[in-house]
């Protein structure tokens, strides 16, 4: 079976845009060490913030949602202004993995798509963003760490950008870019700190599963369109490279505190439902974690 449609945004890692797709624990702009899926349908009715949503016929090849034509979207946690979304209209929305069985299903965020604006469209704006920032020369100063990590002027407003792409407000956008890099930083300082590093050979292996992921996916078409806005494959796969020297060790750590959570709170789980909760109760302490850790960076800002 075809893999799942995922959607990762994920700071410089361009692959990771609009329609992403990957297998491994990473964030979408955001702190836990989980996926946010996507899928698209169009709205047949808005009440409050319950919207329903008639599934797009791609979906039919996905497991959450399999034989589901209409689905009810819990939308309490948008930025999407609603009064602004009417009937008929094609909207992605964004979950975690983990809330899938959920009813109203709770979705993070909701982005609507012009009639004139597909899915490529959507990855091919995501490649230019990516790509615009590649040549430019700008390396002025946000933040700073007290452990010597430097976030740029560039870092945020190409991740201010993304979030507008998917479907912020310009404030928002600007809002959850900082805290995004800010959190990317002092993660990525801690991880190092506590010594998880990332070979060349490592990189290079994850990269390789990442490729076969991409001919394997539903909307390899998609990722590909993303690739393509890059000038030559072999210049995104070298960019992927520098990101995932970040990345990696930012995932080993988050994944070893995962496994150090879980493996104090399932054991005492006695069904799904609280199943459940632990991983919600989860995401929140990475949260936690990631704000304690910025805290104490003490970063500095140049504006």
């Amino acid at each position: 079976m075809k893999k799942k449609i995922i959607y990762v945004l994920c700071i410089l890692g361009v692959l990771l845009a609009l329609l992403g797709l990957k297998k491994r624990n990473d964030t979408m702009y955001s702190s836990g060490g989980v996926y946010h899926l996507n899928r698209s349908g169009i709205v047949e009715s808005i009440d409050k913030n319950i919207i329903v949503v008639h599934l797009d016929k791609l979906n039919e090849q996905d497991e959450d949602f399999k034989n589901v034509n209409t689905l009810q979207l819990d939308c309490r946690n948008c930025s999407y202004e609603l009064e602004n979304l009417k009937e008929g209209t094609k909207i992605i929305f964004y979950y975690f993995p983990y809330n899938a069985d959920v009813r109203p299903l709770k979705v993070e965020n909701i982005y609507v798509i012009n009639e004139k604006e597909s899915n490529i469209d959507l990855t091919e704006k995501a490649g230019q963003l990516f790509n615009s920032y590649r040549d430019k020369t700008d390396e002025s100063i946000y933040a700073r760490g007290k452990s010597g990590g430097v976030i740029t002027t560039k870092d945020i407003e190409q991740a201010t950008e993304f979030y507008i792409l998917a479907g912020y407000e310009q404030s928002d956008a600007e809002d959850k870019a900082v805290e995004y890099m800010l959190r990317r930083d002092a993660t990525y300082q801690r991880a190092i700190a506590a010594g998880y590093s990332v070979s060349d050979d490592e990189i290079n292996d994850y990269l390789d599963d990442l490729k076969v992921t991409i001919n394997d996916s539903i909307n390899s078409e998609e990722a590909q369109a993303l690739i393509s806005q890059f000038g030559s494959e072999e210049g995104y796969w070298q960019h992927e490279f520098e990101v995932y020297k970040i990345n990696l060790p930012i995932e080993k750590y988050l994944e070893s505190l995962k496994q150090e959570y879980l493996k104090n709170s399932i054991s005492t789980q006695s069904n799904n439902q609280e199943a459940e909760e632990t991983i919600e109760n989860y995401n929140r302490y990475i949260e936690e974690v990631q704000s304690e850790l910025v805290k104490q960076e003490q970063y500095e800002i140049f504006k």
